[in-house]
């Protein structure tokens, strides 16, 4: 049956959408809607649970590829690296690739070793260093969390990717070091965060078909970057879309998306990785939604994602102390470059 969507005033639809139409369906063979309703939010993370740092909580993410296309020497990595120690980033998110199969050295004669060993002897080692220099200080220490991405020539390249293999030799590093699968979601600082290295916004923007209602005089227009934010929140899925891709270059797991693509809880951070411009966005239900840019563009470093999130403040009042454990925390968030 056929939809006809003429009569709403407003929609964003794409492939695989999940979603109720309100119409008829005069002729037997079309439906004509004249409004659509789209799954209500997943519920927020049980706030019994979480684990809340009382002070602000800097989190600094980045995305691949770490390397500039001249070399291999990964400066925008160590840069990036050094960065994080200045800002004192109490957690660090990075998406690959790390090891870029669109690298121009790739599968050359001009690469003396695998990609695994490039992998563990010049990542891996660098963040192994990382942590243990702060370790050794007495001090504070990263929490650092790695996942891999389609481009990864060393890994898996189906959707969703397990975890990297490589082995992290010392115990007390790999306390603070987290190899997690893509996608993936996890807790730090009390926060929960959703993540992963597939371009979802890009394929969303190539297949998303929308029409807005008209902008009055002295409104704000609609926010596009947030409204394909809050597909993924909406639909509960790091992957709503289906098929992935219109061209089917997006090799995914079909069965495996459904189990381990979903967001069964809302977070309050949603980092998405893209090749489109970077920004920072409020996407449905007061999720914050980044996408940090490329680490590496060319020969030339990128942009990284910056966030402070301050948790919400917390009255003695019993029946204020009440509504403020209900209230989102406060989040200041950039990319730099």
């Amino acid at each position: 049956m056929k939809l006809d969507l003429s009569q709403c005033t407003e929609y964003a639809v794409f492939p695989g959408q999940l979603i109720a139409a309100v119409g008829t369906n005069p002729a037997g063979h079309t439906f004509v809607a004249t409004r659509l309703l789209t799954v209500p939010r997943p519920a927020p993370v049980e706030r019994g649970v979480q684990r809340r740092v009382k002070e602000a909580f800097n989190v600094m993410t980045a995305a691949g590829p770490f390397c500039c296309a001249d070399d291999l020497a990964y400066a925008p990595l160590v840069a990036l690296l050094k960065e994080a120690k200045t800002r004192k980033a109490a957690l660090l998110v990075l998406h690959g690739p790390f090891v870029d199969e669109q690298h121009p050295t790739a599968g050359t004669a001009a690469l003396s070793v695998t990609f695994d060993e490039l992998f563990e002897q010049h990542v891996l080692r660098l963040l192994e260093d990382f942590v243990q220099e702060q370790l050794d200080a007495g001090g504070p220490v990263t929490q650092v969390v790695v996942l891999p991405a389609l481009r990864d020539v060393h890994h898996v390249p189906v959707f969703p990717q397990p975890k990297f293999g490589a082995n992290i030799h010392s115990k007390e590093v790999r306390k603070h070091l987290h190899l997690l699968p893509n996608p993936a979601s996890f807790e730090a600082g009390g926060y929960t965060f959703a993540c992963s290295s597939l371009d979802t916004m890009m394929l969303l923007t190539q297949q998303e078909l929308s029409r807005m209602a008209p902008v009055q005089p002295g409104q704000k227009g609609p926010d596009r970057l947030g409204r394909l934010a809050s597909h993924m929140v909406r639909q509960r899925q790091f992957l709503p879309l289906f098929p992935a891709s219109a061209d089917g270059s997006i090799p995914v797991d079909v069965s495996a998306c459904l189990q381990r693509g979903t967001l069964s809880a809302r977070p309050h951070v949603l980092l998405v990785p893209s090749d489109l411009g970077p920004f920072a966005k409020a996407a449905d239900g007061g999720v914050l939604a980044l996408n940090s840019g490329r680490a590496a563009r060319g020969a030339g470093g990128g942009t990284f994602g910056f966030l402070t999130l301050h948790p919400p403040f917390v009255a003695e009042e019993p029946a204020a102390a009440a509504a403020a454990a209900e209230a989102e925390a406060e989040a200041e968030a950039e990319v730099k470059g």
